[in-house]
């Protein structure tokens, strides 16, 4: 899967989305966010790029050491804020516990005045 990350001028509240020539699905799904401005530091890449490429990695195990080189070799080539995301690219650094998408206990779940049972909002 290939995704895209490009940022767009609204003008007039709309937004017109170019594709790139090599796009050959016939349907997409379009997730609108507002962009807090970053600032560039250097060569396209933000500050919090930048941060991942400095982490420290003394208490990375074998696996995820050779993860990490290979990402930070991936945003240095050639990535720049406005590059398409690579899917899977930190696959190997962090571990999803078995229990993810369980059901939170109780005591975790907030239910206020207008929520239902499943801690969605109620229409007033």
């Amino acid at each position: 899967m290939t995704l895209m990350r490009q940022i767009y001028q609204v003008k007039n509240r709309q937004v017109t989305l170019t594709l790139p020539k090599d796009f050959s699905a016939q349907r997409v799904e379009v997730t609108v966010t507002p962009v807090e401005e970053e600032k560039d530091v250097q060569g396209g890449k933000t500050a919090v790029m930048h941060s991942f490429l400095s982490l420290g990695t003394s208490q990375f195990i074998a696996e995820q050491l050779r993860t990490y080189k290979k990402t930070c070799a991936r945003i240095q080539e050639d990535h720049t804020d406005d590059s398409p995301r690579i899917a899977g690219l930190f696959t190997g650094l962090i571990h999803i516990s078995d229990d993810f998408d369980d059901p939170l206990p109780d005591e975790y779940l907030f239910r206020g005045e207008g929520t239902d049972e499943y801690c969605m909002t109620i229409p007033q």
